[in-house]
């Protein structure tokens, strides 16, 4: 008889994940564009996919866990800044902001989410806007794509 975990090791697969945000803030937009290797489990009908960001000013690193499925994103990032918000095309949804200064209030409301799946690689696409303490923010233009290692 095969063993649960067995099975739960087997949908743990390594990859490579290119991150590419684009933030609109009036007339500043900013883009941030990198490659890092990634760990995507599947459990029912959901994907978690864990990542290291490095911040290239001071080499500090931020752990981002990202929960996905058709319907919505949850994406949590632990550095010197946590975050920790979800994605629902249908409505504004609440999250927050940790700083060393205290925490803030998020909210986002999100024009579009997508999520694309074949055999060697998952594509998710994401596009809010993001307001802080009530103040919008800015536009966010997210795609992460995870490209399979070759198996």
């Amino acid at each position: 008889h095969i063993m649960d975990d067995g099975k739960m090791s087997m949908n743990k697969i390594s990859g490579l994940v290119s991150f590419c945000m684009k933030v609109i803030q009036g007339l500043d937009v900013t883009e941030t564009n990198y490659e890092t290797s990634g760990i995507l489990y599947k459990k029912s009908d959901k994907y978690y996919l864990f990542f290291d960001e490095t911040n290239f000013d001071d080499n500090s690193t931020t752990k981002c866990r990202i929960e996905f499925n058709h319907d919505q994103i949850r994406v949590r990032r632990d550095g010197q800044v946590i975050i920790d918000q979800t994605y629902r095309t249908t409505e504004t949804v609440q999250g927050y902001i940790k700083t060393v200064y205290g925490q803030l209030d998020s909210q986002v409301k999100t024009h579009c989410y997508m999520l694309e799946e074949n055999d060697t690689s998952i594509r998710l696409t994401l596009d809010y806007d993001l307001f802080v303490s009530g103040e919008r923010s800015g536009n966010y233009k997210l795609i992460i794509q995870f490209n399979k290692e070759d198996i």
